[in-house]
């Protein structure tokens, strides 16, 4: 178990000074999170271009219980910034398939820092927002949060059964169940 965001600075030495300035800020930004992730929850790849940093989110049901972010650098053209939420066996294989939700910074003049200043931002934004599993007759469930408010309609005779709060303000509704 890691006692740092996002792994210990001796998991994997870093000879790269961008990668490794922008998982310093990123580990510096987490600490200040008020939500429950805890440092066990996170962790960060660290032996390639692009360093990938991941929350694994608890309470969420599911297979989109990752949040990933992902910083590329190249010495001649401008770093790239990606995040998205994803399942936690695939790093970034979602990226992509949300616009609305996902983090894309590309093509700007950016330091490592300010990378991971609005990768951390971006990070604590989707672990404080509410969340919910929307439950339908028909056995299926689909996941709901800030942007899309109001569940989807659905066609012929499937109707909403349920709705379960499974996350709420950075916390997981289920540590506050009796």
């Amino acid at each position: 178990m890691t006692s740092a965001f996002f792994g210990e600075a001796a998991d994997y030495p870093l000879n790269d000074p961008f990668a490794l300035a922008f998982l310093t800020q990123l580990r510096h930004r987490a600490e200040a999170w008020v939500t429950d992730i805890e440092p066990s929850d996170t962790g960060a790849e660290t032996m390639n271009n692009p360093v990938a940093a991941w929350v694994f989110v608890p309470g969420l049901s599911g297979s989109m219980t990752a949040l990933w972010v992902l910083c590329r650098h190249h010495p001649n053209r401008p770093p790239v910034l990606k995040g998205s939420w994803g399942d936690r066996a695939y790093v970034g294989d979602d990226y992509g398939a949300d616009p609305v939700r996902d983090l894309t910074v590309s093509g700007a003049p950016a330091t490592a820092e300010e990378l991971a200043d609005l990768a951390a931002r971006w990070l604590e934004l989707h672990l404080r927002m509410d969340i919910y599993r929307d439950e339908w007759n028909s056995g299926s469930s689909y996941r709901r949060d800030a942007y899309d408010p109001v569940p989807p309609a659905r066609k012929g005779l499937r109707r909403l059964t349920r709705s379960v709060l499974e996350r709420t303000a950075g916390y997981s509704t289920s540590q506050h169940l009796p």
